[in-house]
């Protein structure tokens, strides 16, 4: 599942992601997002998730920290397991800016 993640404002990103190829024959539930967010020298920590439905395909986060490394990723919720996107990782400028955003294969 292909997710990408572009600044909304100098505090708040939008991460956005494809259905999935749905080879299990199963339909997706639902998606779960989570922000993991440095805590320590390469130390990522959940610091948000959330649950939406089947037909959302992007997502507005906000109150991020200025100067600080993200990682987002996204589950897709299936009556067979979760699938798992890749990472995305991003940090924000002093200024709360999206600096840049690498996909962690």
């Amino acid at each position: 599942m292909e997710v990408t993640v572009r600044p909304l404002n100098s505090t708040a990103v939008v991460i956005e992601w494809k259905e999935p190829v749905n080879d299990l024959d199963s339909p997706v539930l639902s998606y779960n997002v989570e922000m993991l967010e440095e805590t320590f020298q390469d130390m990522f920590l959940v610091s948000s998730s959330v649950t939406v439905g089947p037909s959302v395909s992007k997502l507005a986060i906000g109150k991020l920290r200025p100067f600080t490394n993200y990682i987002a990723r996204v589950a897709a919720q299936t009556e067979v397991g979760k699938r798992f996107s890749d990472e995305v990782f991003f940090n924000t400028a002093k200024s709360g800016r999206l600096l840049t955003t690498l996909s962690i294969l």
